[in-house]
């Protein structure tokens, strides 16, 4: 039986469209922590959405809107094909006039929409010690929330009106206890930064004389802003200026934060004084400008100290969940917490072999068997390529895991391999769950090549998913995944359980879970058709070779051309110079024999 202690409030940051699936799966942990005594799991544990909160009406109106459109496209499909199995699922543009796309998760009605500022928070309460809600793998960025303002801003508010409001909190007694919270809540975690990260530039000793009121703290102020919330004209100093003045540094400082729950007045006051330091702070104070909302919190996590993105760029912050990469990389990959998210979806079971068909450096098959003990993560990329870009960043994550592994108590195990998506080295009927986070078309493939790709990796997942296996695809375009659904056969695939849009990295993206029916015999001809294809592409790349080489030798002849003209107007320039000089000779000649 866990022992009860006061209620700690969280602000947890999660992708648009991923709110209800993070509820349930924050929920699901804590659940586990508390054990089998459900009824004081309830009690202890709240989970709230602080933004974006869509009022009941809006959600009515979508509801009915969703059910129209399913009803008139089933309609429709039943007089033009009434064998078609397709999904009834409606999915696309809310056609309100807003940037607003709409989805179904398992029946429910899911709303996202673009932007890089764009994201959820949620509000969780609960009596769970820190060290719980550090293990908790599937949470990246977690504050500790000071106060939340609803509507405190209106359309008629300008900027200034804004910045006067946010600075007008620092005698607000409410926000004042709210920084005694946060910041209590704030030492607990971050005593636990050593163990929990293992980072060489927390210092145990000072930061204890700190969290006990025997040092002087350092913070900054940053803040995020989405588009609603950029519509103002702010002036970014004036605006993060305000954020900072609403800490009481001068009613804290000097007083042991451990303790500022209980008689704050019998605590010791020192002369301490806490500063500010943009470079090498202790904690961060973030203030979330969203619509006509503002939420205040107190970073958690050592971003800084860890050598990664924190909130000062005014986007989400990177994952620092170990095993961390510390190397900073122009390669996009996904953020460990949400191939968690992902995987909660799929809910691997202990023995399952869990396949990412294009997985990068390999964040989802570590985080399946680090997050579910007793499964096997498969996965393999084209990229992983010795000259590939992959390489040297994948060999530091999976040495970064080894490592960390050693000391950690998981079950599982995870493999990568190198291996093109559309001929995967797999038997077929292989896996019980395929997890993948496909080529979104705009960075590591076009749009046009997306499209010949996507259909002919679908009949490699096909082939290897086992009959009733499940699979949960994360891609930019829906379309072209369920054409390829639609595409290997009429009994191949169920109808689609989910299709609902999410923002990862600011950019749109659909998630799409679908399961293989039951003993469909597929493929047969399979190795003909690997022969095939490799005798193609085999071809192609002598194509491609050979206009390489033609290119180098136009280039070549180009930079040789050029020289060669350089070179004759050097000499031309040189000759007209000398020719000069001759000419300045024989007039000094001519002027000493005249003299």
């Amino acid at each position: 039986m866990t022992t009860h202690q006061s209620h700690s409030h969280y602000l947890i940051l999660c992708p648009l469209g991923l709110e209800s699936v993070m509820e349930h799966a924050i929920a699901s942990a804590l659940r586990d922590f508390y054990g089998e005594d459900q009824d004081d799991s309830r009690r202890s544990t709240k989970i709230s959405r602080i933004f974006p909160t869509h009022s009941t009406i809006k959600l009515q109106e979508m509801q009915a809107k969703v059910a129209s459109r399913r009803e008139k496209s089933r309609t429709k499909r039943s007089a033009t094909c009434p064998s078609d199995r397709s999904t009834h699922i409606v999915v696309g543009p809310s056609n309100d006039g807003s940037e607003t796309f709409v989805g179904e998760y398992r029946g429910k009605v899911v709303m996202a929409w673009p932007g890089a500022t764009e994201m959820g928070l949620l509000l969780v309460t609960t009596a769970a010690p820190a060290e719980t809600m550090t293990k908790i793998r599937l949470v990246g960025p977690i504050l500790a929330l000071v106060c939340f303002r609803q509507d405190m801003f209106d359309a008629t508010m300008q900027a200034d009106d804004v910045v006067d409001a946010i600075a007008g909190m620092e005698n607000d007694e409410d926000v004042i206890q709210g920084y005694r919270r946060a910041l209590c809540l704030w030492s607990r975690h971050a005593r636990l930064w050593e163990e929990q990260f293992r980072c060489p530039d927390v210092k145990v000793d000072a930061l204890e004389s700190k969290v006990l009121g025997e040092a002087g703290l350092t913070f900054r102020a940053s803040c995020i802003r989405n588009r609603k919330g950029k519509n103002k004209q702010f002036k970014g100093p004036d605006l993060y200026s305000a954020i900072g003045s609403s800490v009481p540094a001068n009613r804290m400082a000097g007083r042991p934060l451990i303790d500022v729950e209980d008689d704050i007045e019998d605590n010791k006051i020192r002369d301490i004084s806490w500063k500010v330091n943009l470079s090498s702070y202790d904690f961060e104070v973030v203030g979330f400008v969203m619509d006509t909302h503002f939420v205040l919190a107190v970073s958690l996590l050592p971003h800084r100290k860890m050598n990664s993105v924190d909130f000062s760029k005014g986007t989400m912050p990177s994952d620092i969940t170990l095993p961390f990469l510390t190397q900073k990389s122009d390669v996009i990959r996904l953020r460990p917490s949400t191939a968690s998210l992902l995987l909660h979806l799929a809910k691997p079971d202990v023995g399952d072999v869990l396949v990412d068909v294009c997985a990068g450096i390999g964040t989802l098959p570590v985080e399946a068997h680090l997050t579910n003990g007793g499964v096997l993560g498969i996965g393999g990329d084209l990229a992983l390529d010795v000259t590939g870009p992959l390489h040297g960043l994948a060999a530091q994550y999976l040495t970064a895991v080894r490592s960390w592994r050693e000391t950690s108590s998981c079950r599982g195990a995870s493999d990568l391999h190198r291996w093109d998506a559309t001929m995967l080295p797999l038997r077929d009927a292989t896996a019980d769950i395929i997890v993948s986070d496909l080529p979104f078309g705009q960075r590591c493939m076009s749009a046009y090549k997306l499209a010949q790709f996507v259909p002919l990796l679908v009949v490699e997942i096909a082939r290897i998913l086992k009959p009733g296996g499940r699979a949960v695809l994360l891609g930019g375009s829906y379309q072209t995944t369920l054409n390829a659904l639609h595409s290997v056969g009429e009994h191949v695939f169920h109808p689609c359980d989910s299709i609902f849009p999410v923002n990862i990295g600011g950019l749109l993206a659909y998630i799409i879970e679908v399961r293989r029916s039951d003993g469909t015999p597929f493929l047969s001809n399979y190795k003909e058709r690997v022969h095939r294809m490799t005798a193609r592409r085999e071809l192609l790349r002598k194509h491609e070779t050979a206009a390489q080489k033609r290119q180098v030798q136009v280039t070549t002849m180009g930079k040789t051309e050029k020289k060669g003209i350089e070179k004759s107007k050097s000499k031309g320039s040189r000759n007209s110079n000398g020719t000069k000089s001759e000419k300045e000779k024989k007039a000094r000649m001519v002027a000493s024999i005249l003299t």
